[in-house]
């Protein structure tokens, strides 16, 4: 195991991202990871607070996830487990992560996903269903009733094209529902990283990456699909949100100097720690992230 120090960084900075070689092999299989929040205050007489996620994984991929409180370094009650993750065939079919709302994933018989229902708890619904007008093209709509519905009304229009990676190359609203995209956004990549986005005006935005794989990334396209995981966030690539950088191979070069990573001879990291200040009162939290391979 080596610890990325500043100056490496800068290095890595200047060099090609690493490469299809640095994949996951049979051997460096993720089997977990745990998340470690603290927060230390500088008034003794407040107590200081720790949480402790146990990421459960089930055939490599997402699945559960249990939860210990401590105050003072002591133990509020027992881990409490819940799962987040739910599959069907294989295929992820739930995902409920909090916030009193949970996705419902749907597929046609070649298992490509068609249609999602978000419900919260109130009786809110947002409905989802997706088009697969050719092997690169998907329209990503925003309906008033469920994707199966024959009365369903389209209230708002996405497309996504892919490349031969399922890499989105470009996207945009469709406002006339007439299969043309109305401001296009342009995305290029070098090794499954985002490098550059163009956006409708011709301005270009360029970004920047370490050596370093995005292994919390890798574990989220396990889970989800790498191409259902860039559908679900089809505003954002249709907006130019740069929330999209987030699905790119490597972590990116801003990211990955304001934390500390410890990362294995594969590349893939597998300890990230977060050091944040934080004021009235004074205190430091920090969030470990580790995840766990065999």
């Amino acid at each position: 195991m080596k610890k990325i120090s500043s100056i490496l960084l800068l290095i890595l900075f200047l060099v090609s991202c690493s490469n299809d070689d640095n994949e996951l092999q049979v051997s460096d299989v993720i089997t977990g990871y745990k998340i470690t929040s603290t927060t230390d205050y500088d008034d003794s007489s407040l107590p200081d607070y720790k949480m402790i996620t146990t990421g459960i994984l089930v055939d490599g991929k997402l699945h559960s996830e249990s939860v210990e409180a401590f105050v003072n370094n002591v133990s509020t009650g027992p881990a409490i487990t819940q799962q987040k993750y739910f599959y069907t065939s294989g295929l992820l079919s739930q995902v409920s992560l909090g916030g009193n709302f949970i996705d419902y994933f749907y597929y046609d018989n070649q298992n490509q996903l068609i249609g999602i229902n978000r419900n919260y708890s109130g009786g809110q619904t947002l409905n989802y269903r997706f088009i697969h007008q050719s092997n690169n093209t998907v329209y990503c709509e925003r309906l008033n009733l469920p994707y199966n519905d024959p009365n369903a009304e389209v209230s708002q229009r996405m497309i996504l094209n892919f490349d031969q990676n399922d890499n989105v190359i470009s996207a945009g609203y469709d406002n006339d529902l007439d299969g043309v995209i109305t401001n296009l956004y342009n995305y290029s990549y070098t090794d499954n990283n985002l490098t550059s986005v163009q956006k409708p005006d011709g301005t270009i935005i360029n970004y920047d990456y370490s050596g370093v794989i995005d292994t919390r990334n890798k574990l989220r396209e396990l889970s989800y699909g790498k191409r259902v995981l860039r559908m679900i966030c089809s505003e954002n690539y249709c907006s130019g949100n740069s929330f999209s950088l987030d699905y790119s191979k490597n972590i990116n070069s801003n990211a990955i100097i304001s934390e500390d990573y410890e990362v294995l001879p594969n590349n893939y990291y597998n300890k990230k720690t977060r050091v944040e200040s934080l004021y009235d009162p004074n205190a430091q939290n920090i969030e470990e992230t580790e995840f766990f391979f065999e």
